[in-house]
């Protein structure tokens, strides 16, 4: 954050903007737990039939086959988890140049998806292949998205769709993401998105319709 918007009228404190990065790091560890642990379960197995190989299964090379191919799926996963994370964290290193929204929006995704899956919750990403640059910060651009996200899920129900799509509008990218909630029931309401959008450098037009909700958010695309 620059010293520029440390001296503005934030609409949230330093507190909550590193609460947000706790609660993504939380989560990505949480998986990477998981994914560790396969792999040690998946070694373990082998360790075992190499102990007795003459009692019990026989470990056959299609056998052989399957443990290391889970343990090499497993390995990409983490990589995959890390480099995201690296992502993230590395976008708080400079709060206000352009950046790809496209790769931003798949990161934002790869590390949030685990809160829509604990609800049982179908989380969709429509990115286009043309890259699209924008001017914001991004780290809060992440955490913007959180909220929305959040907001949706208080409400959503098994098999609900919560679908997230960015394209560029005149001299915008809008990144828009939309659910079944027809009203904004927690405290952080509507005014609060549109604070925080505000403070990041973009705005926020929030449409109610039959099937739900849209929000649009909008930020002044790259020069």
């Amino acid at each position: 954050m620059t010293d520029d918007k440390k001296e503005a009228s934030s609409p949230f404190n330093e507190e909550e903007a590193l609460r947000f990065f706790g609660i993504i790091t939380a989560s990505v560890t949480h998986e990477l737990n998981n994914i560790l642990s396969i792999i040690d379960q998946s070694a373990g197995l082998v360790e075992d039939f190499m102990a007795a190989p003459s009692g019990g299964m026989a470990l056959t090379e299609e056998k052989l086959k399957q443990i290391t191919a889970k343990i090499r799926k497993n390995s990409q996963r983490g990589i995959g988890v890390v480099k995201h994370l690296n992502s993230f964290a590395h976008s708080t290193d400079e709060p206000d140049a352009a950046f790809n929204a496209n790769t931003m929006l798949e990161n934002w995704g790869a590390l949030t998806k685990r809160f829509a899956d604990l609800k049982a919750v179908v989380m969709e990403l429509d990115i286009p292949q043309a890259p699209i640059e924008i001017k914001a910060d991004a780290y809060l651009v992440r955490k913007i998205l959180y909220e929305a996200l959040k907001e949706l899920l208080l409400s959503a129900q098994k098999d609900d769709l919560v679908k997230i799509s960015l394209k560029s509008e005149s001299a915008d990218a809008v990144i828009i993401m939309e659910g079944k909630l027809t009203d904004i029931k927690s405290d952080m309401n509507s005014a609060y998105l549109e604070n925080i959008t505000a403070f990041a450098g973009g705005t926020l037009k929030t449409v109610s319709e039959s099937s739900g909700i849209k929000f649009y958010f909008s930020f002044p695309l790259a020069v």
